[in-house]
């Protein structure tokens, strides 16, 4: 019974969860599980795991040399002791001095580099433990899915040959500590987890079945066990830049009510289309060509004119065909129908992501028009097919000074984006990021090698640097007090490629 989460960045990241959990815990009690997964990813524990591994593997390299070179030497002793030939003698000492330091630095660095593993993961479980009950509003759901595990025959223990590597990636220990075992044990003890999150926790008044929730089946389910009082769709009161930014990375009722409002409004075939392998990516052209501006007396095949060569017949299809059924959905639905091609489309072929990647930019440029969403669009596409974009980039910008040009392209372009003919919005803006900037005459024109190049770099800031960023984006689409869905819709977008949910919903 364990669950774990994987990933370098949370935009690619795997949630697991085992079949112990799935078959013997209510709905209460796995939503507290991955709820503390959430947290997991929310707060970029995943990069640390990764790095621990990296490191750990990098050290248990060493020791692993230094044995094989004992071996070595071990097995050509006998050739050694018939040779008389000192100078071999004393290259025999220096190889087995070597593998012996060797050996012993790596595992004796290894037994080290564990206590240190086991120290941080037990401060990160309490962390994520405090999380799950900020997102799931229930502290009984994870308290109870804690003592389920405890008074499991196995516990949460794995019977896997790489448990070791990631026992401190898993939701309770997946190794059992004959020796130095508090200190080793990468998980806090389960009593001290539940104690910290229910004082007052006491077993015996746990008692409802292991099914107690198995009647709820539907989507209401999901809604309800998140919510605290209130079980309503209303939206959000958002009236200020702060408040928006404020809901970054929090779990209401009312979200996970209008996420199922969403996903229920976009029509299965649209839906199947976005899942399928090979529709998914014609979903992405379809969308482009129905938000495209095209005249009255101008035929929908005439998009298709500059990218005819890179597709078959048979797609050029299924585009016209899904056309009709895109132009029908609200504009708020197009950016969830984009997410959920996003899947089906990181398993395309490498050749078959580029081409898709250049077939939409071909796309957005055949009316000669390059609207917000189209680039943005674009944007996230490129940041989850691009191989070279999706490279893990250990380089952190921890002040604002190395990314100033990528912050003021980016505002520059969102300001013009809006159709925003005030640009004194712009300076304010800017002069409190750079207190020497100068407004200049013209925006920038847009490039999307430069908006990528922009977000990607501004992607690399710490969390609590892009939090202003996001500040000031959001003040710039809510600024007149009317928030239009194409402005959301580019919020949102810029959120997700800077890696910080946006809330969907404005009152």
């Amino acid at each position: 019974m364990n669950a774990f989460v994987a990933g370098l960045v949370p935009s690619d990241t795997v949630l697991v969860v085992t079949r112990g959990l799935l078959e013997k815990l209510s709905r209460q009690e796995l939503q507290g599980v991955v709820a503390h997964e959430f947290s997991h990813i929310f707060n970029s524990d995943m990069k640390l795991n990764m790095r621990l591994i990296g490191i750990l593997g990098g050290i248990l390299a060493l020791g692993q040399l230094g044995h094989f070179l004992l071996r070595s030497m071990r097995y050509s002793g006998r050739r050694r002791r018939s040779s008389s030939n000192s100078s071999n003698n004393q290259m025999g000492m220096v190889v087995i001095g070597a593998a012996v330091t060797l050996f012993v630095v790596g595992y004796v660095g290894l037994f080290f580099g564990r206590l240190i593993k086991a120290a941080i993961s037990r401060q990160r479980e309490f962390l994520a433990d405090a999380s799950a009950v900020q997102y799931s509003r229930d502290s009984m759901g994870i308290a109870n899915a804690l003592y389920r595990i405890k008074t499991n025959g196995k516990g949460s223990l794995l019977d896997s040959s790489h448990a070791e590597d990631m026992s401190h990636m898993c939701f309770s220990n997946a190794l059992k500590f004959n020796v130095f075992g508090n200190m080793l044990a990468t998980h806090p003890p389960l009593d001290q987890r539940i104690q910290t999150l229910v004082p007052s926790y006491r077993p015996e008044k746990q008692s409802a079945p292991e099914n107690a929730q198995a009647d709820i089946a539907n989507g209401d389910a999901l809604v309800s066990g998140f919510a605290a009082e209130s079980s309503t769709a209303d939206a959000l009161d958002i009236r200020t830049s702060k408040q928006l930014v404020d809901q970054i990375g929090q779990l209401h009722p009312e979200q996970l009510a209008q996420a199922k409002a969403i996903h229920n409004s976009i029509p299965d075939p649209l839906i199947d289309a976005a899942h399928g392998s090979q529709t998914a990516d014609l979903v992405i052209l379809a969308v482009i060509a129905a938000t495209s501006d095209l005249k009255d007396d101008q035929p929908l095949e005439s998009l298709f004119s500059s990218i005819e060569n890179k597709l078959t017949t048979e797609q050029i299809e299924g585009i016209t065909e899904l056309v009709p059924k895109v132009a029908k959905l609200a504009e708020n639905l197009l950016i969830p129908l984009i997410e959920m091609t996003v899947p089906t489309l990181k398993q395309f072929e490498d050749q078959q992501k580029k081409d898709l990647l250049a077939n939409t930019s071909l796309l957005i440029a055949a009316d000669k028009k390059i609207k917000p969403f189209e680039f943005f669009l674009y944007a996230l596409l490129r940041k989850n097919l691009s191989q070279k974009d999706a490279q893990f980039n250990s380089t952190v910008f921890r002040k604002y000074k190395p990314v100033l040009g990528d912050i003021k392209y980016v505002l520059s372009i969102l300001v013009k984006a809006t159709d925003n003919q005030n640009t004194d919005i712009l300076t304010r803006a800017m002069i409190s990021f750079d207190p020497k900037w100068q407004q200049p005459e013209q925006l920038p024109t847009y490039k999307a090698s430069q908006l990528n190049k922009s977000l990607n770099r501004l992607n690399r800031l710490t969390p609590l640097l892009k939090r202003p960023i996001m500040q000031t984006l959001a003040e710039i689409v809510i600024h007149d007090g009317v928030v239009d869905t194409a402005e959301l819709s580019l919020l949102r977008a810029t959120g997700i490629y800077l890696e910080v949910p946006v809330p969907s919903l404005i009152s």
